[in-house]
C-alpha cells in the first residue's frame, strides 16, 4: 500500500478585511456679513447717536478709547468745521475671514465753508461672536490722526454800526489802548509814574505794586485809555522808557445811556446758547449782542468770519498739515433805525422816575421815533 503525501505549497491569499471609514472634515461654519453694522455704525453718526456708534465698536477698540474721549473726538472736530448736518454713503464692503474694510464717503454740509466730502475706509474685526468698527481717529476725517487734530485760523470781521434816523452813530466799533509797563526797560520811574497816573488816574503807588508782583521782562497793564488820548501823548509815551501800548477794537456807545434798552449791549456767547451759536459758524470766543438791537440784528451786524480749516499736530508748538477748507470774511453791515435820539431824550426826560412807558410811532408805516420807559 503506497502512501503519498502532497507537499502543499504556500500560496498568498488575498483576503478582503473591513477598513474604517474616513472622518468627513468639518466645514466651516461662514462668518455673517458686516453689512448690516457699517450701515448701522454710519447712519448712528448721521444721528449724533455717539452712544449707539461706541456700542458698535470692537471691544478692543472700546478697551483703547472710554466713551467720553470717543464722543469728544467727532464733536470737537465737527464743531470746529461748523457742521450741521452729515451724510454717509457706503461704497464696497471686502471680507477676507474675520478681517473686513470699508470704503464709504461723508459730506459735511457746514454753516462757514459749505460741503466738505471725504473719501474714507472703515476696518472692522470679527471678535467674541460679533462684527465691531476699529477705532481709529481717521474715521472722523481721512486726514485726522493719532496726534493730528482740526484748528480753524478765523478772520474777525468788522461788525457793523448802530445809527439813528439823522445818521447820529449809536453804536460803533471803537479801539481801547491798554497802557502797561516793562519793569526791565524803566529809565526815570518817577517820570513814569508821573506820565502813567496823569493819563490812568492810577495811583503811583499802586502801579509800583503791579510792577513788583511781575517779572522783570513781562508786560504789567495798568489801565485803559481812549485811542485819541494815546494819540495825543504819542511822542511823550514813546520818550518814557519801560511805557508800552497796546490796542485793541471794543464796541463804543453814544455818551448817553439814553436809549441804551433799545441799542442793548453786547457780551461772551452764554454757555447754554454756544451750541446754537456754533451751528451758525461761530467759533465759541466771539463777543455777539446779547439784548436790543444788538441782539436782533446780529446776522446782520457780525458779518461772516473768514479763515482757514486746516489739520493741525497736536502740542504746544502746532503746526499746519494740510488745508481742507477756506472761506473770506464779510464786513458787517451797519442798522439804521428810525430812531430819533434826540428826540428820545426829551422823551426819557419827560417820563423821569414815574412808573411807564411811551411809544412815539408813526401810525401810517409803523416807524418809531422814541420809545422809554420806567423802571
Amino acid at each position: 500500500m503506497f502512501v503519498a503525501t502532497g507537499c502543499t505549497s504556500d500560496v498568498l491569499s488575498l483576503v478582503s478585511e473591513p477598513t474604517a471609514t474616513p472622518r468627513p472634515t468639518p466645514t466651516p461654519t461662514p462668518l455673517p456679513r458686516a453689512d448690516s453694522l457699517v450701515q448701522a455704525y454710519l447712519s448712528a453718526w448721521e444721528r449724533g447717536d455717539y452712544p449707539a456708534m461706541y456700542n458698535l465698536l470692537t471691544p478692543a477698540s472700546q478697551r483703547q478709547i472710554d466713551f467720553d474721549s470717543f464722543q469728544i473726538a467727532y464733536q470737537d472736530a465737527l464743531n470746529r468745521a461748523t457742521v450741521t448736518q452729515v451724510g454717509t454713503q457706503i461704497y464696497s464692503l471686502l471680507h477676507d475671514g474675520p478681517q473686513a474694510a470699508a470704503t464709504f464717503q461723508s459730506r459735511w454740509q457746514t454753516a462757514r465753508f459749505g460741503e466738505i466730502v471725504a473719501d474714507n475706509q472703515m476696518h472692522l474685526a470679527f471678535d467674541q461672536g460679533r462684527w465691531g468698527v476699529v477705532w481709529q481717529r481717521t474715521l472722523i476725517l481721512p486726514q485726522l490722526g493719532q496726534d493730528v487734530t482740526l484748528a480753524f485760523l478765523g478772520e474777525q470781521p468788522t461788525r457793523g454800526n448802530i445809527y439813528d434816523s439823522n445818521f447820529h452813530a449809536l453804536a460803533t466799533q471803537g479801539e481801547l489802548v491798554t497802557v502797561g509797563v516793562v519793569p526791565q526797560f524803566v529809565t526815570d520811574e518817577p517820570a513814569m509814574l508821573s506820565l502813567v497816573n496823569r493819563l490812568t488816574g492810577v495811583e503811583p503807588a499802586a502801579i509800583k505794586e503791579k510792577m513788583a508782583a511781575a517779572r522783570p521782562d513781562w508786560f504789567v497793564p495798568i489801565a485803559d485809555i481812549t485811542f485819541e488820548a494815546s494819540l495825543e501823548n504819542d511822542d511823550l509815551l514813546n520818550q518814557t522808557g519801560g511805557i508800552e501800548r497796546r490796542s485793541r477794537t471794543v464796541r463804543t456807545y453814544s455818551g448817553s445811556d439814553s436809549a441804551a434798552h433799545i441799542i442793548g449791549f453786547m457780551g461772551s456767547i452764554p454757555a447754554e446758547l454756544k451750541e446754537q451759536y456754533t451751528a451758525q459758524g461761530y467759533t465759541g470766543d466771539e463777543l455777539v449782542g446779547l439784548s436790543g438791537v444788538e441782539a436782533w440784528a446780529e446776522p446782520e451786524l457780525a458779518g461772516q468770519r473768514g479763515g482757514r480749516l486746516v489739520t493741525v499736530t497736536s502740542g504746544p508748538n502746532p503746526q499746519v498739515l494740510s488745508e481742507l477748507s477756506t472761506v473770506g470774511s464779510r464786513a458787517g453791515s451797519s442798522v439804521y433805525l428810525t430812531l430819533d435820539s434826540e428826540f428820545q431824550v426829551q422823551v426819557e426826560q419827560l417820563l423821569g422816575p414815574r412808573k411807564g412807558a411811551i411809544v412815539v410811532m408813526e401810525p401810517h408805516n409803523g416807524a418809531i421815533f422814541a420809545m422809554a420807559r420806567y423802571p
